[in-house]
């Protein structure tokens, strides 16, 4: 009996245990997890409180970034366009800068042009009024030993010489210039024809003709002669010019390193 008595008593403390730690099913208590854990009886069923949450979707990538080639060659396509474009506003800025320069250049050259044609005009003048300043026929001219005076001018001859065998016959036409010469020094000197130059309105040089003073034979005293101090010797001189051409000024020498000096025809 007392063996009987010491089973009941520890079958109740057992299930006192049993009841405070695990509880019975059914019942709420501290069970298993204590006052921390669940409902006795195990989970319970059924969605959390509040429901059930859906989870969140991937973000969509934009268009360009999902079709990486296709971008990649519309942007390749979007330079090029940008290029040519600034490419054919370059050339013709390039061409428009050409043509201003070429203007430029045309009204340039147009105005160089015009100076020059002012310059020789001037030129020309300047010639005219120093030909009308200079000594005229007849009046005597110095340099060096020599005193020179052009005593007559005859233009537009075609032959020089009244032999026919030593005439000679011009390229253009002869300018005749009949010249006195006197030595003003102390010693002879000779005169050479061929230090003589006669210049045109436009400024053209022009020489003697010595083959044709030659064919002139006796009007002509100027062929290897010495002039002694006191004495003068006459000649002519003989320029072959082209037609038309007016030689308006001679320039005089007693020898071919003189200064010389000019007189009007």
């Amino acid at each position: 009996m007392n063996d009987n008595t010491s089973m009941g008593n520890g079958a109740s403390q057992q299930n006192h245990l049993n009841g405070q730690w695990q509880g019975q099913p059914g019942q709420q208590g501290q069970g298993q997890y204590g006052q921390y854990g669940q409902p006795q009886g195990g989970y319970q069923q059924g969605p959390p409180q509040g429901g059930w949450q859906q989870a969140p979707q991937p973000k969509k990538k934009n268009w360009f970034l999902r079709h990486k080639i296709l971008t990649a060659i519309l942007a390749l396509f979007l330079i090029g366009s940008i290029a040519s474009a600034s490419g054919g506003g370059s050339k013709g800025s390039d061409s428009a800068s050409s043509s201003d320069n070429s203007s430029s250049d045309s009204a340039a050259k147009s105005d160089d042009k015009k100076s020059d044609e002012k310059k020789s005009e001037k030129k020309d003048e300047e010639k005219k009024d120093e030909g009308d300043k200079l000594p005229a026929v007849g009046t005597p001219v110095r340099d060096g030993k020599f005193e020179f005076t052009i005593t007559k001018v005859e233009r537009g001859k075609t032959t020089a010489g009244s032999n026919e065998f030593l005439q000679e016959t011009a390229q253009g036409e002869y300018t005749y210039v009949y010249v006195t010469v006197k030595n003003i020094g102390d010693r002879a000197q000779m005169m050479s024809e061929s230090d003589q130059k006669a210049f045109s309105s436009t400024g053209q040089q022009f020489s003697t003709d010595t083959s044709a003073s030659l064919a002139l034979d006796g009007d002509n005293d100027f062929f290897l002669t010495d002039i002694n101090p006191g004495n003068q010797a006459k000649g002519i001189l003989v320029f072959d010019a082209p037609k038309g051409t007016k030689l308006t000024q001679i320039e005089l020498h007693d020898s071919f390193l003189s200064g010389g000096v000019k007189a009007s025809l």
